[in-house]
């Protein structure tokens, strides 16, 4: 629903005057101590009286719980890429960053409700890790086509020899074709300005997350192309479990310790948590590089950060160990 400048000039956090023609996405405010909300109505604004927030995004200068989540790429986007013809696939990237969290979650209850549902888990545990696959493919995708979208229209390189080799170039939508050649070699920096007039830094952005990138697809392409499952899923007391020879696992460079008692036995969390933090990861490294080398316009809020809420959240937080233990012990 579109309102006045005028009336948004009601939210002093604002900067309106340099708001331009991007869509300005309405959310509640945490002031540190107590939530804010506004509802759009015949060209004004209604302040809505607000306990809580249950799931969701909002603004605020310091989170209001703790495990509330930060993701530098998504606030980017609000603050200083809403445009009109993007603000839907920023939707879409929120959607699945809470889907993240709630697959791990169900992960987690499956473990926990083994007993209750009996041999079936290892079934429950297979189907949610191949579409967890499916899901960090689908992050990619869609900030590229974010990116892309915003290329020829909107962007500005800050350097004129870099912006001068732009011109005349569009990105394609699809991240693989950016990072790959012939579908399956990983593209040097080089050849990334070469053929789509990057600037240097953001084509090694582009180019150092390749090798996650390309294993990612191997694995969710024998998937969902091949047909082939993610194998057997082991179930112990300690935890979810796959066969240390896993391809997959070789496919990520993962050298993970069998769990106790067993020598072939290796826990499935670090795999799931490299997925998942690895490909947050590569989408934060893209997007700071285009952060520096575009002329973007200022934030819409300065000063304040986004943050996601969740149901699920605090799944993540424990997940975050498994990929910081996973990654000291491959490096």
């Amino acid at each position: 629903m579109a309102i006045s400048i005028d009336a948004l000039r009601e939210l002093t956090y604002f900067a309106v005057d340099t708001i331009g023609d991007r869509t300005v996405n309405l959310m509640p405010l945490w002031d540190g101590e107590r939530w804010h909300s506004w509802f759009p109505a015949d060209d004004r604004l209604l302040k809505l009286a607000m306990h809580d927030v249950v799931v969701g995004e909002y603004l605020g200068k310091s989170a209001a719980a703790s495990s509330d989540w930060y993701v530098p790429f998504l606030a980017f986007a609000w603050q200083r890429a809403s445009w009109p013809e993007v603000l839907h696939l920023w939707r879409h990237l929120t959607d699945d960053l809470h889907h993240f969290a709630t697959c791990i979650a169900k992960l987690e209850h499956f473990h926990t409700q083994r007993a209750a549902i009996g041999h079936g888990v290892s079934a429950f545990v297979q189907t949610e890790l191949e579409y967890l696959l499916v899901l960090a493919r689908s992050v990619f995708d869609l900030q590229q086509e974010l990116i892309a979208r915003v290329w020829s229209r909107r962007v500005r390189l800050l350097d004129p020899i870099a912006e001068a080799r732009r011109k005349g170039h569009t990105l394609p939508p699809s991240f693989s074709k950016i990072v790959l050649r012939d579908k399956q070699h990983v593209r040097a920096a080089e050849e990334i300005v070469t053929v789509f007039g990057l600037s240097p830094r953001l084509a090694g952005a582009y180019a150092g997350t390749g090798a996650f990138f390309c294993g990612l697809r191997e694995v969710r392409d024998a998937i969902v192309h091949g047909g082939k499952s993610v194998d057997m899923i082991f179930v112990t007391d300690q935890g979810l479990g796959v066969h240390r020879d896993l391809p997959a696992l070789r496919t990520f460079g993962l050298s993970l310790q069998p769990q106790e008692g067993t020598t072939n036995v290796v826990p499935l969390m670090p795999l799931v948590a490299h997925v998942v933090f690895g490909t947050l990861a590569a989408c934060d490294g893209i997007i700071d590089a285009l952060a520096q080398d575009v002329q973007f316009p200022p934030e819409l809020a300065p000063g304040y950060w986004v943050f996601l809420r969740g149901f699920h959240n605090e799944a993540l937080l424990r997940l975050k160990p498994a990929y910081e233990d996973a990654f000291r012990s491959s490096a």
